[in-house]
Protein backbone atom coordinates (compact mmCIF):
# COMPACT_ATOMS: atom_id res chain seq x y z
CA UNK A 1 0.00 0.00 0.00
CA UNK A 2 2.81 2.75 0.87
CA UNK A 3 4.79 1.52 -2.19
CA UNK A 4 1.73 2.58 -4.34
CA UNK A 5 0.90 5.35 -2.43
CA UNK A 6 4.46 7.04 -2.88
CA UNK A 7 4.36 5.77 -7.19
CA UNK A 8 1.03 7.44 -7.23
CA UNK A 9 2.53 10.55 -5.89
CA UNK A 10 5.85 10.69 -7.38
CA UNK A 11 4.39 9.80 -10.89
CA UNK A 12 2.18 12.91 -10.06
CA UNK A 13 4.56 15.23 -8.87
CA UNK A 14 6.52 14.63 -12.23
CA UNK A 15 3.82 14.81 -14.59
CA UNK A 16 2.69 18.53 -13.19
CA UNK A 17 6.36 19.21 -12.89
CA UNK A 18 7.12 18.42 -16.58
CA UNK A 19 3.59 20.24 -17.72
CA UNK A 20 5.09 23.44 -17.20
CA UNK A 21 6.48 25.28 -19.94
CA UNK A 22 7.76 28.67 -18.57
CA UNK A 23 8.04 30.74 -15.93
CA UNK A 24 9.08 34.18 -14.83
CA UNK A 25 11.71 34.82 -12.10
CA UNK A 26 12.67 37.70 -9.85
CA UNK A 27 13.97 38.71 -6.98
CA UNK A 28 16.37 41.17 -5.38
CA UNK A 29 16.47 43.59 -2.00
CA UNK A 30 12.78 44.87 -3.53
CA UNK A 31 10.57 43.72 -5.97
CA UNK A 32 7.29 44.98 -7.19
CA UNK A 33 5.10 44.40 -10.01
CA UNK A 34 3.10 47.41 -11.38
CA UNK A 35 -0.83 47.59 -11.66
CA UNK A 36 0.09 47.50 -15.52
CA UNK A 37 1.82 44.97 -15.95
CA UNK A 38 1.22 41.26 -16.30
CA UNK A 39 2.65 37.96 -16.35
CA UNK A 40 1.43 34.99 -18.81
CA UNK A 41 3.30 32.16 -16.94
CA UNK A 42 4.37 31.54 -13.55
CA UNK A 43 6.12 33.84 -11.32
CA UNK A 44 8.51 32.92 -8.82
CA UNK A 45 9.48 36.20 -6.70
CA UNK A 46 11.36 36.78 -3.32
CA UNK A 47 12.81 39.91 -1.37
CA UNK A 48 12.65 42.32 1.42
CA UNK A 49 9.87 43.68 -0.06
CA UNK A 50 8.04 42.21 -2.86
CA UNK A 51 4.65 43.47 -4.03
CA UNK A 52 2.36 42.57 -6.81
CA UNK A 53 0.26 44.85 -8.28
CA UNK A 54 -0.27 43.78 -11.95
CA UNK A 55 -2.09 40.25 -13.12
CA UNK A 56 -0.48 37.37 -12.86
CA UNK A 57 -2.34 34.90 -15.19
CA UNK A 58 -0.70 31.88 -13.63
CA UNK A 59 0.51 30.64 -10.19
CA UNK A 60 2.80 33.14 -8.07
CA UNK A 61 4.75 31.81 -5.36
CA UNK A 62 6.08 34.49 -3.18
CA UNK A 63 8.67 34.89 -0.20
CA UNK A 64 10.40 38.24 1.57
CA UNK A 65 9.38 39.52 4.56
CA UNK A 66 6.63 41.79 3.35
CA UNK A 67 4.43 40.43 0.94
CA UNK A 68 2.02 42.43 -0.72
CA UNK A 69 -0.41 40.72 -3.15
CA UNK A 70 -3.13 43.15 -4.57
CA UNK A 71 -3.57 42.50 -8.41
CA UNK A 72 -5.27 39.47 -9.66
CA UNK A 73 -3.45 35.98 -9.80
CA UNK A 74 -5.20 33.96 -12.01
CA UNK A 75 -4.52 30.60 -10.58
CA UNK A 76 -3.16 29.55 -6.90
CA UNK A 77 -0.82 31.59 -4.64
CA UNK A 78 1.71 30.43 -2.24
CA UNK A 79 3.75 32.93 0.38
CA UNK A 80 5.56 33.10 2.74
CA UNK A 81 6.81 35.91 4.98
CA UNK A 82 6.98 38.16 8.06
CA UNK A 83 3.77 39.79 6.91
CA UNK A 84 1.22 39.05 4.80
CA UNK A 85 -1.26 40.99 2.42
CA UNK A 86 -3.61 39.08 0.00
CA UNK A 87 -5.63 42.31 -0.81
CA UNK A 88 -6.81 40.84 -4.25
CA UNK A 89 -8.95 37.84 -6.04
CA UNK A 90 -6.60 34.27 -6.40
CA UNK A 91 -8.32 32.45 -8.99
CA UNK A 92 -6.97 29.11 -7.59
CA UNK A 93 -5.95 28.30 -3.80
CA UNK A 94 -3.90 29.70 -1.87
CA UNK A 95 -1.60 28.90 0.99
CA UNK A 96 0.37 31.25 3.33
CA UNK A 97 2.73 30.82 5.78
CA UNK A 98 3.80 34.11 8.06
CA UNK A 99 4.13 35.87 10.72
CA UNK A 100 0.85 38.43 10.78
CA UNK A 101 -1.85 37.52 7.76
CA UNK A 102 -4.62 39.26 6.32
CA UNK A 103 -6.67 37.94 3.44
CA UNK A 104 -8.62 40.73 1.87
CA UNK A 105 -9.17 38.94 -1.26
CA UNK A 106 -12.21 36.26 -2.38
CA UNK A 107 -10.14 32.84 -2.90
CA UNK A 108 -11.96 30.63 -5.77
CA UNK A 109 -10.98 26.88 -4.18
CA UNK A 110 -9.51 26.13 -0.63
CA UNK A 111 -6.79 28.36 1.64
CA UNK A 112 -4.07 27.36 4.26
CA UNK A 113 -3.17 30.29 6.46
CA UNK A 114 -0.18 29.09 8.97
CA UNK A 115 1.15 32.32 11.22
CA UNK A 116 1.23 34.42 14.38
CA UNK A 117 -1.70 36.22 13.48
CA UNK A 118 -4.43 35.43 11.10
CA UNK A 119 -7.42 37.42 9.93
CA UNK A 120 -9.95 37.13 7.14
CA UNK A 121 -11.65 40.14 6.26
CA UNK A 122 -15.67 40.31 6.69
CA UNK A 123 -17.17 39.48 3.16
CA UNK A 124 -14.29 37.87 1.67
CA UNK A 125 -15.92 34.95 0.35
CA UNK A 126 -13.41 31.06 0.33
CA UNK A 127 -14.81 29.14 -2.25
CA UNK A 128 -14.54 25.59 -1.02
CA UNK A 129 -12.26 24.51 2.41
CA UNK A 130 -10.12 26.47 4.88
CA UNK A 131 -7.65 25.45 6.93
CA UNK A 132 -5.60 27.92 9.29
CA UNK A 133 -3.49 27.37 12.38
CA UNK A 134 -1.81 30.42 14.56
CA UNK A 135 -1.45 31.78 18.12
CA UNK A 136 -4.58 34.24 17.59
CA UNK A 137 -7.08 33.24 14.24
CA UNK A 138 -9.94 35.92 13.54
CA UNK A 139 -12.35 34.38 10.68
CA UNK A 140 -15.03 37.44 9.47
CA UNK A 141 -15.03 36.18 6.42
CA UNK A 142 -17.29 33.58 4.38
CA UNK A 143 -16.50 29.88 3.88
CA UNK A 144 -18.32 27.63 0.91
CA UNK A 145 -16.92 24.51 2.33
CA UNK A 146 -15.85 23.24 5.85
CA UNK A 147 -13.49 25.20 8.35
CA UNK A 148 -10.69 23.88 10.39
CA UNK A 149 -9.31 25.86 13.01
CA UNK A 150 -6.45 25.16 15.22
CA UNK A 151 -5.17 28.24 17.68
CA UNK A 152 -4.67 29.92 21.18
CA UNK A 153 -7.53 32.28 20.85
CA UNK A 154 -10.32 32.22 18.03
CA UNK A 155 -13.09 34.14 17.03
CA UNK A 156 -15.81 33.20 14.22
CA UNK A 157 -18.06 35.76 12.93
CA UNK A 158 -18.80 35.19 9.18
CA UNK A 159 -20.97 32.72 7.20
CA UNK A 160 -19.77 28.71 7.08
CA UNK A 161 -22.01 26.52 4.96
CA UNK A 162 -19.96 23.39 6.01
CA UNK A 163 -18.88 21.75 9.30
CA UNK A 164 -17.08 23.76 12.03
CA UNK A 165 -13.75 22.21 13.66
CA UNK A 166 -11.94 24.16 16.29
CA UNK A 167 -9.03 23.89 18.76
CA UNK A 168 -8.44 26.40 20.75
CA UNK A 169 -5.85 26.32 23.76
CA UNK A 170 -7.26 29.33 25.35
CA UNK A 171 -10.77 30.80 24.15
CA UNK A 172 -13.37 30.61 21.04
CA UNK A 173 -15.98 33.59 20.63
CA UNK A 174 -18.65 33.26 17.96
CA UNK A 175 -19.63 36.53 17.02
CA UNK A 176 -22.82 38.23 16.58
CA UNK A 177 -22.81 37.94 12.72
CA UNK A 178 -21.65 34.11 12.34
CA UNK A 179 -23.90 31.70 10.93
CA UNK A 180 -22.67 27.89 10.59
CA UNK A 181 -24.82 25.76 8.62
CA UNK A 182 -22.98 22.65 9.65
CA UNK A 183 -22.10 21.11 12.96
CA UNK A 184 -19.96 23.24 15.01
CA UNK A 185 -17.12 20.69 17.31
CA UNK A 186 -14.77 22.55 19.76
CA UNK A 187 -12.27 21.74 22.10
CA UNK A 188 -11.06 24.69 24.46
CA UNK A 189 -11.04 24.92 28.42
CA UNK A 190 -14.28 26.64 28.96
CA UNK A 191 -17.26 26.81 26.73
CA UNK A 192 -17.35 29.31 23.79
CA UNK A 193 -18.63 32.50 24.19
CA UNK A 194 -21.32 32.53 21.61
CA UNK A 195 -22.76 36.29 21.35
CA UNK A 196 -26.91 37.09 20.68
CA UNK A 197 -27.60 36.73 16.79
CA UNK A 198 -25.20 33.95 16.22
CA UNK A 199 -26.54 31.35 14.63
CA UNK A 200 -25.52 26.86 14.87
CA UNK A 201 -27.95 25.29 12.67
CA UNK A 202 -26.12 22.11 13.43
CA UNK A 203 -25.32 19.67 16.28
CA UNK A 204 -22.72 21.62 18.75
CA UNK A 205 -19.87 19.44 20.51
CA UNK A 206 -17.65 20.92 23.32
CA UNK A 207 -14.73 19.06 24.33
CA UNK A 208 -12.89 20.74 27.60
CA UNK A 209 -9.20 20.76 27.42
CA UNK A 210 -8.02 19.32 30.94
CA UNK A 211 -4.52 19.24 32.35
CA UNK A 212 -5.27 16.03 34.31
CA UNK A 213 -4.58 13.60 30.98
CA UNK A 214 -8.32 12.14 30.93
CA UNK A 215 -8.55 13.59 27.48
CA UNK A 216 -5.31 11.50 25.96
CA UNK A 217 -7.09 10.97 22.48
CA UNK A 218 -8.55 14.55 21.69
CA UNK A 219 -4.60 15.60 22.65
CA UNK A 220 -3.18 13.02 20.45
CA UNK A 221 -6.18 14.19 17.76
CA UNK A 222 -4.49 17.80 18.45
CA UNK A 223 -1.03 16.54 18.33
CA UNK A 224 -1.43 14.61 14.79
CA UNK A 225 -3.11 17.93 13.66
CA UNK A 226 -0.39 20.34 14.76
CA UNK A 227 2.39 17.99 13.29
CA UNK A 228 0.08 17.87 10.14
CA UNK A 229 0.01 21.79 10.04
CA UNK A 230 4.37 21.78 10.85
CA UNK A 231 4.86 19.18 8.21
CA UNK A 232 3.18 21.20 5.58
CA UNK A 233 5.11 24.51 6.65
CA UNK A 234 8.44 22.21 6.34
CA UNK A 235 7.36 21.63 2.86
CA UNK A 236 6.59 25.47 1.73
CA UNK A 237 9.77 26.21 3.36
CA UNK A 238 11.56 23.85 1.81
CA UNK A 239 10.31 24.74 -1.83
CA UNK A 240 10.71 28.32 -1.34
CA UNK A 241 14.33 27.96 -0.16
CA UNK A 242 15.11 25.68 -3.04
CA UNK A 243 13.44 27.83 -5.56
CA UNK A 244 15.27 30.50 -4.82
CA UNK A 245 18.44 29.00 -4.68
CA UNK A 246 17.46 28.29 -8.30
CA UNK A 247 16.70 31.35 -8.91
CA UNK A 248 19.50 33.43 -7.52
CA UNK A 249 22.14 31.21 -7.28
CA UNK A 250 21.26 28.89 -10.19
CA UNK A 251 25.18 28.23 -11.18
CA UNK A 252 26.19 27.62 -7.42
CA UNK A 253 23.58 24.91 -7.05
CA UNK A 254 24.89 23.08 -9.79
CA UNK A 255 28.03 23.15 -8.66
CA UNK A 256 26.25 21.42 -5.35
CA UNK A 257 24.22 18.63 -7.21
CA UNK A 258 27.28 17.62 -9.12
CA UNK A 259 29.90 17.46 -6.14
CA UNK A 260 27.86 15.36 -4.27
CA UNK A 261 26.74 13.05 -7.14
CA UNK A 262 30.62 12.96 -7.99
CA UNK A 263 31.88 12.43 -4.98
CA UNK A 264 28.92 10.77 -2.98
CA UNK A 265 30.56 8.88 -0.12
CA UNK A 266 33.91 11.52 0.38
CA UNK A 267 30.78 14.12 0.79
CA UNK A 268 28.62 11.75 2.90
CA UNK A 269 31.74 11.74 5.67
CA UNK A 270 31.98 15.48 5.32
CA UNK A 271 28.85 16.45 6.06
CA UNK A 272 28.50 14.27 8.79
CA UNK A 273 31.88 15.74 10.10
CA UNK A 274 30.37 19.40 9.61
CA UNK A 275 27.32 18.54 11.45
CA UNK A 276 29.23 17.38 14.43
CA UNK A 277 31.84 19.62 14.34
CA UNK A 278 30.74 22.95 14.23
CA UNK A 279 28.44 23.17 16.96
CA UNK A 280 31.14 21.45 18.98
CA UNK A 281 33.17 24.42 18.00
CA UNK A 282 30.74 27.15 18.70
CA UNK A 283 30.05 25.49 21.93
CA UNK A 284 33.89 25.43 22.83
CA UNK A 285 34.78 28.94 21.99
CA UNK A 286 31.29 30.70 23.73
CA UNK A 287 33.60 29.19 26.89
CA UNK A 288 36.26 31.90 26.01
CA UNK A 289 34.73 36.04 26.36
CA UNK A 290 36.87 36.58 23.16
CA UNK A 291 35.42 33.56 21.00
CA UNK A 292 32.03 34.72 21.76
CA UNK A 293 31.21 36.59 18.43
CA UNK A 294 33.00 33.57 16.12
CA UNK A 295 30.76 31.47 17.99
CA UNK A 296 27.65 33.41 17.41
CA UNK A 297 28.97 33.60 13.63
CA UNK A 298 29.37 29.64 13.52
CA UNK A 299 26.22 29.40 14.69
CA UNK A 300 24.32 31.52 12.21
CA UNK A 301 26.12 29.47 9.12
CA UNK A 302 25.27 26.25 10.55
CA UNK A 303 22.07 27.40 10.64
CA UNK A 304 21.77 28.46 7.24
CA UNK A 305 23.46 25.29 5.69
CA UNK A 306 20.90 23.61 7.70
CA UNK A 307 18.18 25.14 5.84
CA UNK A 308 19.92 25.45 2.36
CA UNK A 309 21.19 21.53 2.97
CA UNK A 310 17.55 20.26 3.57
CA UNK A 311 16.25 22.33 -0.09
CA UNK A 312 19.53 20.69 -1.51
CA UNK A 313 18.54 17.41 -0.81
CA UNK A 314 15.71 17.72 -2.75
CA UNK A 315 16.95 19.48 -5.85
CA UNK A 316 19.97 16.75 -5.45
CA UNK A 317 17.14 13.74 -6.28
CA UNK A 318 15.64 16.19 -8.36
CA UNK A 319 18.37 15.71 -10.70
CA UNK A 320 19.05 12.43 -10.14
CA UNK A 321 15.46 11.68 -11.22
CA UNK A 322 15.57 13.64 -14.27
CA UNK A 323 19.12 11.71 -15.02
CA UNK A 324 17.15 8.54 -14.87
CA UNK A 325 14.07 9.15 -16.36
CA UNK A 326 15.59 11.04 -19.56
CA UNK A 327 18.76 9.46 -20.10
CA UNK A 328 20.88 12.30 -19.86
CA UNK A 329 24.72 12.21 -19.70
CA UNK A 330 24.77 15.69 -17.23
CA UNK A 331 22.34 16.21 -14.34
CA UNK A 332 19.77 18.74 -14.95
CA UNK A 333 19.35 21.65 -12.30
CA UNK A 334 16.31 23.78 -12.50
CA UNK A 335 12.98 24.58 -11.51
CA UNK A 336 10.81 22.07 -12.34
CA UNK A 337 13.37 18.92 -11.39
CA UNK A 338 14.48 20.58 -7.72
CA UNK A 339 9.96 21.05 -7.15
CA UNK A 340 9.80 17.55 -8.33
CA UNK A 341 12.92 16.65 -5.92
CA UNK A 342 11.98 18.08 -3.02
CA UNK A 343 8.30 17.14 -2.98
CA UNK A 344 9.36 13.62 -3.69
CA UNK A 345 11.93 13.84 -1.03
CA UNK A 346 9.49 15.11 1.70
CA UNK A 347 6.84 12.22 1.11
CA UNK A 348 9.87 9.73 1.53
CA UNK A 349 10.89 10.82 4.75
CA UNK A 350 7.20 9.85 5.81
CA UNK A 351 8.53 6.00 5.81
CA UNK A 352 9.63 5.08 8.93
CA UNK A 353 13.78 3.85 8.84
CA UNK A 354 13.85 3.12 4.88
CA UNK A 355 12.90 6.86 4.10
CA UNK A 356 14.99 8.05 7.34
CA UNK A 357 18.00 7.15 6.52
CA UNK A 358 17.63 7.69 2.23
CA UNK A 359 16.85 11.35 3.39
CA UNK A 360 19.65 11.70 6.16
CA UNK A 361 22.12 10.07 3.51
CA UNK A 362 20.83 12.89 0.54
CA UNK A 363 21.07 15.36 3.09
CA UNK A 364 24.47 14.92 4.43
CA UNK A 365 26.03 14.75 0.96
CA UNK A 366 24.41 17.90 -0.25
CA UNK A 367 26.13 19.23 3.20
CA UNK A 368 29.56 18.27 2.44
CA UNK A 369 29.32 19.56 -1.04
CA UNK A 370 28.31 22.46 0.62
CA UNK A 371 31.26 22.68 2.63
CA UNK A 372 33.64 21.65 0.06
CA UNK A 373 32.66 24.56 -2.19
CA UNK A 374 33.34 27.28 0.83
CA UNK A 375 36.34 26.21 1.69
CA UNK A 376 37.72 26.17 -1.88
CA UNK A 377 36.19 29.80 -2.35
CA UNK A 378 37.99 30.53 0.78
CA UNK A 379 41.03 29.04 -0.24
CA UNK A 380 41.26 31.11 -3.69
CA UNK A 381 40.66 34.27 -2.13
Amino acid sequence: MKKTFFSLAAIAVLTLAGGVSAATFAGGQNYSLGNKQVINDDLYAAGNQVIVSGKVNEDAIIAGANVLVNGQIGQGLIAAGGTINVLSEIGGSARLAGGQIIVGGNIKKDVVVIGGTAQVLSGIEIGRDAVLAGRMILMDGNVAGKLDIKGEQVEINGIISGDVKVVAAKSLKIGKNAVIKGNLEYSAPFEAQIESGAVVKGETSFTAITRDGKRIHDAQKTLWGILGVLAFAKLLTLLVTGLLLIALFGKWAAQVVNRAYKGFGWEILRGLAFLVVAPVAAILLMITVIGIFPAIVISLVYALAMIIGGAMAGVLLGALLWKWIYQSKDLVVDWKSAAAGITLLWLVALIPFVGWIVTLLLFLATLGAIAFLAYEKMRTK
